[in-house]
């Protein structure tokens, strides 16, 4: 039950941007600039309504960033041909 209720647990915008280290505008631009950013849950109909975010959604995202950062970071050995057929005939025994 407790992984439940951390699961759906939520954080205002203000305290998203100081978790964040984003000043208000800064998470606006972020939002808009990249849209897999978890949406808000707006508290009422009204347009200064309080926003929500959903923790397990921005830790999600964050996730995705930081392996996206180490897949495009991961260095490059490059195999010639006799290692690669070396390293072909090791898979298939």
């Amino acid at each position: 039950m407790r992984k439940e209720t951390q699961n759906k647990a939520m954080i205002r915008q203000t305290a998203l941007c100081d978790w964040l280290d984003l000043s208000r505008s800064g998470l606006d631009k972020l939002r808009k600039k990249d849209p897999s950013f978890p949406r808000p849950l707006k508290d009422g109909d009204a347009r200064q309504a309080a926003a929500f975010y959903v923790v397990a959604e921005v830790q999600s995202w964050l996730q995705s960033k930081i392996e996206a950062r180490d897949a495009a970071n991961a260095p490059v050995i490059p195999i010639d041909d006799e290692q690669q057929s070396k390293h072909q005939r090791r898979i298939a025994t």
